[in-house]
């Protein structure tokens, strides 16, 4: 029986005249740390709103746990277990760490203030629970926008640029937290710029480019394949604007 806890075949979408992501297959093993990577307008995001419903693909399926998903609504998705963050953080400022924790709980756990002060934990904000969003550091923001994901109680979590904006202090922290979801057994993709955080993390990467898959393997590899380099830097090596 397969491990697979998503597989994606064999993807399209269009925008006008623009086919942003063409025909884009891949699996992720339960437990999988997969790192998505590509220059600036790859399709890379467009890629994790189709797998988590906010967008419909023009063809092509995607199946999580081994059931069909293609189309289903975001809400639904979190329902059976999946889930994700955004690059811009969505918390609800005036409110605090444990009742920003709180609203996904109430949908997914009977005791959703032991979850919301369990993930606290995890996301290392368990002192900061009766502190309002908006007077959290950046970096603390971030880590709550993945713990509001967490309390959604997910399999599958979608990690969109989580390193972005943050300093070496908070990418040390955020990198211990990442690593320790995937101890706890929740899959990961994981979307990022920030090459040397994402390869100490992921276990495969894939890289897109003009919405196609060029290149899928292990992190030592990606940085020798001639085509990935070409994407980044260009056939010549003039960076790509």
């Amino acid at each position: 029986m397969s491990n697979d806890i998503l597989e994606v075949k064999n993807l399209i979408k269009r925008f006008g005249g623009l086919t942003a992501i063409d025909d884009v297959s891949f699996t992720v093993k339960q437990g999988e740390c997969l790192g998505i990577i590509g220059p600036n307008g790859a399709g890379k995001t467009t890629l994790f709103s189709l797998i988590s419903g906010f967008l419909k693909p023009d063809s092509g399926s995607i199946y999580f746990k081994g059931k069909e998903i293609t189309g289903l609504s975001p809400h639904k998705l979190v329902s059976m277990g999946l889930t994700r963050t955004f690059q811009l953080i969505k918390v609800f400022s005036n409110l605090t760490v444990r009742e920003n924790l709180c609203i996904p709980g109430m949908a997914h756990s009977k005791d959703y203030e032991g979850v919301a002060e369990e993930v606290a934990r995890k996301i290392h904000l368990e002192d900061y629970l009766d502190t309002q969003a908006k007077n959290l550091s950046h970096g603390d923001l971030k880590k709550l926008s993945i713990g509001i994901a967490l309390a959604t109680e997910p399999d599958l979590i979608l990690l969109d640029e989580p390193f972005a904006g943050l300093n070496p202090e908070e990418i040390v922290d955020l990198d211990k937290i990442i690593d320790e979801m995937k101890k706890d057994g929740v899959t990961q993709i994981i979307i990022e710029h920030r090459l040397k955080e994402l390869f100490n993390l992921a276990d495969r990467v894939i890289v897109l480019n003009f919405g196609k898959t060029i290149f899928e393997g292990s992190p030592e590899e990606v940085v020798r394949d001639i085509r990935v380099i070409e994407a980044y830097l260009g056939k010549k090596g003039e960076t790509n604007a």
